[in-house]
Formats: C-alpha cells, sequence, structure tokens
C-alpha cells in the first residue's frame, strides 16, 4: 500500500494560520495604555506620586502611555470619580486614585507597587483604552 504524505509546506501554513489567530497582531502592540488619574493638588500624597511616578512614567513610555490627570477640586471630576467607583466597586475610595484598563489602584502603597506593572501587562496586550462609564 503507498502511503501518500502531505507536502510539509501546507503543514506549516496551516500551523502559522491558527498561530496568528492566537496571538495577538503586532499592529495591536503599538496601541497607547489609556488611565485616568484623579489627584487633589493640596495632597502631599497625590504631588509625591506625581513627581515619583506620573512624569517618570510619562517620559519613559511617551506617546504609548496617555494619563488623563483629573483635578478633585472640580466638582464635576468628583461625580465622574464616583461613577468610576461604582463600577469599579471601589470598597474603600481615596485620594490619589488610578483607573486602567480593569484595574482601580487606589492610594499611595498600590499605586507604587502595581502601576508600572500594570502599565507594562496592558502594553503587552496591545494597549488599553480609558475605562467606559455605562
Amino acid at each position: 500500500m503507498k502511503v501518500r504524505r502531505q507536502p510539509i509546506g501546507a503543514l506549516l501554513a496551516l500551523v502559522l494560520w491558527v498561530g496568528a489567530l492566537l496571538l495577538p497582531s503586532a499592529a495591536a502592540a503599538d496601541g497607547p495604555v489609556q488611565m485616568y488619574y484623579f489627584f487633589d493638588p493640596n495632597c502631599p500624597v497625590c504631588q509625591a506620586i506625581h513627581r515619583d511616578l506620573i512624569e517618570p512614567f510619562q517620559a519613559e513610555y511617551g506617546s504609548r502611555l496617555v494619563i488623563d490627570e483629573r483635578d478633585m477640586s472640580d466638582p464635576a471630576t468628583f461625580e465622574f470619580l464616583l461613577d468610576l467607583e461604582g463600577q469599579f466597586k471601589v470598597p474603600e475610595p481615596g485620594i490619589p486614585e488610578i483607573f486602567i484598563g480593569q484595574d482601580a489602584l487606589i492610594g499611595d502603597e498600590p499605586i507604587r507597587s502595581r502601576l508600572k506593572e500594570r502599565i507594562d501587562f496592558y502594553l503587552a496586550q496591545g494597549g488599553v483604552a480609558l475605562p467606559a462609564i455605562p
């Protein structure tokens, strides 16, 4: 009995096609990470977060990181923050607050310990848009 061999090229094409479906596209890797940063201009912790993290990350990531900074002294900003906190089910609100992708980082320690990792995570996913309010 004669065994029919499939050309290796067809198998390779199939493997590449399946891989392309499962992996994010190279074009998606160019998308920016967008986030909200809520702060009080009179808050020393907020000033430190801005100086120690926000400014250096903007310099490091450039156009790959888009930060929508929201000053809490504006009443409309406060209402918007309450909506985001409700959507993200924030148990203990505080300032500063960052909303990035599916994550809410509230206060000094969570922002300092997790923000860079979250930025890198979402960049690796192809970027992420600002969280939307339904």
